[in-house]
C-alpha cells in the first residue's frame, strides 16, 4: 500500500469585476492563503519534501504548488489532475466554462472517461508523492462532491490491488452552496 496527498486548491476568481466568466481562473488571495496554511502539517506527514509532485493544468493548481513552495522541484504536468476548465451557473443552468473562454452545457461535459486514466496514474506514482489539483479528482475517486473541500489536504491510499481509500487530513473550506465538484 502506498499514500498519495493531495492538496485541493483554494477558492477562485470565477467572475471578474464587471461579472464576466474568467476562462481558466486563478485562486483569490483568501484561497491562496488557505493553501498555505496546509503546508506546515503536509510538511510534518511527509516528513521532508514529497517523492514526486504531478499538478492539474489550470492555473489554479499551478498556484497550488506555488504557494506550498515547492517551486524548486520540477513537476509533473497532466491534465489527470485536473484542467483549466471551471463550472459557473448562469441562472438555473450550470455550464462549463472552456479555457477559450466558451460555455458549454454542464451535460454535455465528460469527465468521467478520466477515471481509468487518475486510477493508472496513482498506481504508478511513487508512495509519498503530493497531488496540487481540485475536487475533481476525489469526485472521479467515487468521493460525494458534497463532501469535497476546497484547500484542504487529503490522503489518498492506493492498495496493491489498484482500490482506493481517501481520507480528509486538514480541513478547507466547502463551497458546495457556490459551486458544484465538477470542475
Amino acid at each position: 500500500m502506498k499514500t498519495v496527498f493531495l492538496v485541493t486548491h483554494g477558492e477562485k476568481e470565477t467572475f471578474d469585476h464587471d461579472g464576466r466568466t474568467i476562462p481558466n481562473p486563478g485562486m483569490t488571495m483568501e484561497g491562496q492563503k488557505r493553501v498555505k496554511s496546509l503546508l506546515p502539517e503536509l510538511r510534518k506527514i511527509l516528513a521532508g519534501d514529497p517523492a514526486g509532485i504531478l499538478v492539474g493544468t489550470g492555473k489554479r493548481h499551478k498556484q497550488v504548488l506555488f504557494a506550498l513552495g515547492f517551486t524548486d522541484r520540477q513537476p509533473t504536468f497532466s491534465p489527470i489532475f485536473g484542467g483549466p476548465e471551471t463550472l459557473i451557473e448562469v441562472g438555473d443552468e450550470k455550464q462549463v466554462v472552456l479555457a477559450s473562454g466558451r460555455p458549454i452545457p454542464w451535460k454535455s461535459y465528460r469527465v468521467d472517461w478520466m477515471k481509468p486514466a487518475l486510477e493508472a496514474a496513482l498506481r504508478e506514482i511513487p508512495d509519498k508523492s503530493l497531488i496540487c489539483s481540485g475536487r475533481p479528482v476525489l469526485v472521479r475517486l467515487g468521493m460525494a462532491p458534497k463532501k469535497c473541500q476546497n484547500g484542504a489536504l487529503y490522503a489518498i491510499r492506493v492498495d496493491d490491488d489498484g482500490s482506493t481509500h481517501i481520507e480528509l487530513l486538514v480541513d478547507g473550506v466547502n463551497l458546495m452552496g457556490h459551486e458544484e465538484a465538477a470542475t
